[in-house]
C-alpha cells in the first residue's frame, strides 16, 4: 500500500485540514462547532490522529487540552467544557454536571461525569509514528504516558466489573456512538417517574 495521496485523496486531505484549522478554539478543536461545541474525548483523539501530519503542535495541545480535565482518579470525562462559551451552548452543560462538586475533578476546568472509550494511547501512538523530531516525540509521550496509565488504571479498577479485561459502560454517550439507533429500543423500554 502507498502512502502517496492521489489527487483526489489530496483534495480531500486539504479540505479536513481546512476544517480542523477552522474549527480550532485556541486550546483544542471543536468537532462541529455547532453541535458539539466543547472538547469531547472521543473526538479530540481522531482529531489529534488527523492533525499528526499536518499541525503536529496542535495535535499534542489538542490531547494536553482533553487531559487537562482529568480526574485525580484517573477518569478522562467525554466533554471538557469550553467556560467561555454561553451557558446554553450545550445541553447538558456544566451548571447540569456540576462536577466541581466532586471531590476527584480538577479545580477550574468544567467536565462531564462520564467517559469514553480509551483512543488516547493509540493517537498518542500515532503522533509518534508521523514525527519527524523523534526527540521531541518520546519527550511528549513521557509527558503523556503517566496521564494515560492513569486512565487505563481507572477503567481496569472501577469498570472492569468481572475482572474479564473488558471494561463497562454506565451511559449510552459513554460508547462514543451516543445518537446511534442501536440505544433507541433499551432507551425506550426505560419508564421514568413522574418528575415533581
Amino acid at each position: 500500500m502507498s502512502s502517496r495521496l492521489t489527487g483526489d485523496e489530496t483534495a480531500l486531505w486539504k479540505a479536513a485540514a481546512r476544517v480542523l484549522d477552522a474549527n480550532w478554539t485556541g486550546t483544542a478543536t471543536a468537532a462541529s462547532p455547532g453541535l458539539y461545541p466543547h472538547q469531547w474525548s472521543w473526538d479530540a483523539a481522531f482529531i489529534s490522529m488527523g492533525l499528526a501530519r499536518h499541525r503536529r503542535d496542535r495535535a499534542e495541545a489538542e490531547l494536553l487540552s482533553l487531559f487537562r480535565g482529568q480526574w485525580a482518579d484517573g477518569m478522562l470525562p467525554h466533554i471538557v467544557f469550553n467556560t467561555s462559551l454561553a451557558r446554553h451552548a450545550f445541553f447538558p452543560g456544566p451548571e447540569l454536571w456540576r462536577s466541581e462538586l466532586q471531590p476527584d475533578a480538577p479545580h477550574g476546568v468544567h467536565t462531564s461525569g462520564l467517559t469514553q472509550p480509551p483512543l488516547h494511547a493509540l493517537a498518542a501512538l500515532r503522533l509518534h509514528e508521523c514525527a519527524t523530531d523523534l526527540d521531541g516525540s518520546r519527550a511528549f509521550l513521557a509527558r503523556l504516558y503517566p496521564m494515560l496509565t492513569a486512565q487505563h488504571r481507572y477503567l481496569a479498577r472501577a469498570r472492569d466489573l468481572d475482572s474479564s479485561g473488558l471494561i463497562a459502560i454506565c451511559h449510552p454517550w459513554e460508547s462514543g456512538l451516543d445518537n446511534s439507533p442501536a440505544w433507541d429500543r433499551p432507551l425506550g423500554a426505560l419508564r421514568l417517574p413522574p418528575s415533581s
